[in-house]
């Protein structure tokens, strides 16, 4: 599992692929730094 900042947790695959589009929670939409 991976976490985000604002601190929602999903698969690492699942996460990296919609960040690899998208900068933000699917969920909250927190901005997500890409480092």
């Amino acid at each position: 599992m991976g976490r985000l900042v604002c601190g929602h947790s999903y698969h690492v695959l699942c996460i990296k692929q919609w960040l690899s589009q998208k900068n933000t929670c699917p969920v909250c939409k927190t901005a997500v730094s890409k480092n």
